[in-house]
């Protein structure tokens, strides 16, 4: 019987780190689909599609939008008010709103301290916090997916 693909949400900002992101979970799920959301906004207006996903990985700090698209994608008050570092979690909760069933690590620069805090502070559950710092071949990330999604 063969396996069904794995779909993963990734929201990542950074095209290096989302490029290699993408590249060692290619090399440690044969098959695996990635769909990469760069900003906030983009997550946000694909929400439904990005919960349909077996899991989805999120950074925190993540900008609303890019740049030149701040005309055509004015921020809201609840992004002006908490920033540029509650970007994925308000994804996070987004996302658990249309499925609360789905995963999510958050792959984060941000110690574990801060946040479970903010986790708590919004009432977002994860299935795991993975720290990016010495983590370049994302070793530690794809162990965190095998655990979460079950797979050897």
């Amino acid at each position: 019987m063969k396996k069904r693909a794995i779909q993963i949400s990734l929201l990542e900002d950074d095209y290096l780190q989302s490029s290699a992101i993408g590249q060692d979970l290619e090399k440690g799920f044969l098959g695996v689909q990635v769909n990469l959301y760069e900003t906030e906004s983009e997550f946000r207006r694909n929400a439904t599609a990005a919960a349909k996903a077996n899991l989805a990985i999120l950074d925190i700090c993540v900008m609303w939008a890019f740049p030149n698209s701040l005309v055509r994608r004015p921020r809201p008050q609840e992004v002006i008010d908490g920033g540029f570092f509650f970007g994925g979690i308000r994804c996070a909760k987004k996302l658990q709103e249309k499925n609360p069933q789905i995963p999510i690590i958050l792959y984060t620069i941000l110690g574990k301290r801060l946040v479970k805090k903010m986790l708590r502070e919004e009432g977002v559950k994860v299935a795991a916090v993975v720290n990016k710092c010495g983590d370049p071949k994302c070793k530690r990330l794809c162990a965190a997916v095998r655990q979460v999604l079950g797979r050897s």
